[in-house]
């Protein structure tokens, strides 16, 4: 499309956004609002028998009550109706790796700030990391948080810890967790160097068919490191963090899962050299699975010239050379997922000196247009690769039911637009932190809403 044409498209959905989609305000119940047409929509969803066409599909009270050609679906009854040229329409993404900053870091954001990122960035549903004060080790956080989030407009699913209090020393109470409702297990930001308990939390876990996730790294071996290292670090004189920290531990965690058994997530992983490995251990596993944050596929340590401290993530931006095999990766499909990594951060602790600086980067909202510029556009992977990535195996690694574009089936949506080109700033952003390199930037790939809970959510314009 070109850019005029984009433009124009851009145009036309700020007047759709601001006429069109707004709910008439005689619509009081859940059950009026939940009834909605996508006009002309293009259907992105290799599980559906209308995978990359163009069709009208009508939801109605939180179900897809029927699917027919574009423009050839009649409804007589009063209903919402979205209608945009170039939109598509696929399964409703979840986002595997989110730092839940609620509660203890409420000044952060907190948890109504998170839902509403999420649908700024398309996510119906995310999976929320333990380490919040106190951390999540125990079942009775585990209701608590399900209680809180049960009236969000995006589904919040939870981790609990895999030790007591995070620490590193003891398993924590995975079994009653479980009962409560926590669907995965990690540690989360503590990375767990007690082989002993990895190997324990695996055989014990298996009872249950629990999923661990973890981020092999050797902590001995990062030490004070700041970036990755390699010719950028050497050039700004940074202490580097080798790709080895990620590799050697890897290397560790799956000998364990050959020996133990059981279901291990390895997340974010960043190191071509840990990939290799994991490529001869998945033919042996089936319990093993992989994913990556967007940053690592979309971002480079070169970018680091700036010192600009919301480059800084942990693991490390790794090279263009590291990068590209990673990317290679992805194509292959060893890689299973893709995350965002959303780690919110406030201005003080990210605009000080690099070294001082917290790791993290604000992910939900610049998710897909990341991927869409770097990624699609690029041709490392296409619209339907992306909705794997992002909605089809997330949900098959997290045991949670999947979601396919067909008749009958429950509605959980995402309605997002290749070619739109937005700036993303400050409006997009509902809590504190502001600490997302794309800040004022003008990207291309919008998300335009989700449809989920019988719900129609718009995203922020």
């Amino acid at each position: 499309m070109s850019k005029q044409g984009a433009q124009a498209i851009s145009h036309r959905l700020k007047i759709i956004f601001r006429f069109n989609f707004v709910l008439p305000s005689h619509y009081s119940s859940i059950a009026e609002m939940a009834n909605v047409v996508f006009r002309n929509i293009t259907v992105v969803d290799p599980q559906s028998d209308h995978h990359l066409q163009q069709a009208d599909v009508w939801i109605k009270s939180g179900i897809i009550h029927a699917i027919a050609k574009a423009s050839q679906l009649t409804i007589s009854t009063d209903i919402q109706e979205v209608n945009i040229e170039g939109a598509c329409l696929s399964p409703g993404w979840l986002d595997m790796h989110v730092h839940l900053s609620d509660p203890g870091y409420e000044w952060k954001e907190n948890l109504n700030a998170l839902s509403k990122a999420a649908i700024t960035g398309g996510f119906t549903d995310i999976l929320c990391y333990p380490n919040t004060v106190p951390v999540v080790d125990h079942s009775q956080m585990i209701h608590s948080l399900l209680g809180r989030a049960i009236d969000e407009a995006v589904s919040l699913h939870f981790c609990g810890t895999l030790t007591q209090a995070a620490a590193g020393k003891e398993l924590a109470e995975l079994y009653d967790m479980h009962s409560a409702g926590a669907i995965a297990f990690t540690d989360g930001t503590h990375h767990l160097q007690h082989t002993g308990l990895i190997l324990r939390a695996l055989q014990y876990m298996q009872v249950f068919e629990g999923l661990m996730i973890h981020y092999p790294s050797d902590n001995r071996l990062v030490g004070n490191g700041q970036m990755n290292e390699g010719i950028a670090s050497t050039r700004l004189g940074m202490p580097g963090i080798p790709e080895l920290a990620e590799a050697s531990a890897t290397a560790k965690d799956l000998q364990i899962l050959a020996y133990a058994g059981g279901r291990m997530h390895l997340q974010p992983m960043s190191a071509p050299t840990s990939l290799s490995m994991i490529k001869a251990a998945k033919q042996q596993n089936p319990g093993l699975s992989v994913g990556t944050d967007i940053a690592y596929l979309c971002m480079d340590d070169e970018q680091l010239e700036t010192f600009d401290s919301n480059y800084k993530l942990f693991p490390p931006l790794r090279s263009v050379s590291q990068q590209a095999q990673l990317q290679q990766a992805l194509q292959s499909g060893l890689i299973d997922s893709i995350a965002s990594g959303h780690w919110a951060q406030t201005a003080e602790e990210k605009q000080m000196e690099f070294s001082q600086a917290e790791a993290g980067i604000l992910g939900l909202q610049t998710a897909f247009s990341l991927v869409n510029m770097h990624l699609i556009e690029k041709n490392v992977i296409d619209l339907s690769r992306f909705v794997e990535l992002i909605a089809i195996n997330p949900r098959k690694i997290l045991k949670i039911p999947a979601l396919r574009i067909a008749e009958g089936e429950k509605a959980s949506l995402t309605c997002f637009h290749p070619s739109v080109e937005w700036t993303f700033n400050h409006k997009h952003i509902f809590s504190r932190s502001r600490n997302s390199p794309c800040m004022n930037q003008l990207l291309k790939g919008k998300v335009l809403g989700i449809y989920h809970k019988e719900l129609l959510h718009l995203a922020t314009d």
